[in-house]
C-alpha cells in the first residue's frame, strides 16, 4: 500500500492549462488494485493538435523523492499526441462518455478555453 497522497501544481498560473485539483481513491493506494483519479483543470486558450503532455509522478521515501518510471503508459510519461490517444480511446463521431456528456465537456481536440 502507498499512503498519504498529495499533489502540487509545479507550473505557473499563466500556463495554457492549470491543474486546480487532483484526488485519488482509495488512499492509501493498494498495489495491485483499482484506482480512481479525479482532476479539475482550466485552460486560458484553445488547445489544438498536436498536444503534448508531460506527467511526472514521484514517491516520497523519507526526505527523498523518487520519480516513478513510465511503464505501459502509466507513471512519469510523456504523451506526444494527446489528441490521437483520445481518438483511439473514443472514436471520433461517437458520443462522449458520461459524465463528460452531461457536463458538456468535450472528449476530442480542439478544446476551447
Amino acid at each position: 500500500q502507498v499512503g498519504g497522497f498529495a499533489w502540487e501544481n509545479c507550473g505557473d498560473r499563466t500556463d495554457p492549462v492549470v491543474l486546480q485539483s487532483l484526488s485519488v481513491a482509495p488512499d492509501p493506494i493498494s498495489i495491485p488494485g483499482s484506482l480512481r483519479v479525479s482532476a479539475a483543470v482550466s485552460s486560458g486558450k484553445t488547445m489544438a493538435p498536436p498536444l503534448k503532455a508531460v506527467l511526472v509522478v514521484e514517491k516520497a521515501l523519507g526526505d527523498l523523492w523518487i520519480q516513478l518510471p513510465c511503464i505501459d503508459q502509466l507513471g512519469s510519461c510523456t504523451y506526444n499526441d494527446v489528441c490521437s490517444i483520445l481518438d483511439n480511446l473514443i472514436p471520433p463521431g461517437t458520443t462522449c462518455p458520461e459524465p463528460l456528456l452531461t457536463y458538456g465537456i468535450p472528449c476530442h481536440c480542439p478544446f476551447k478555453a
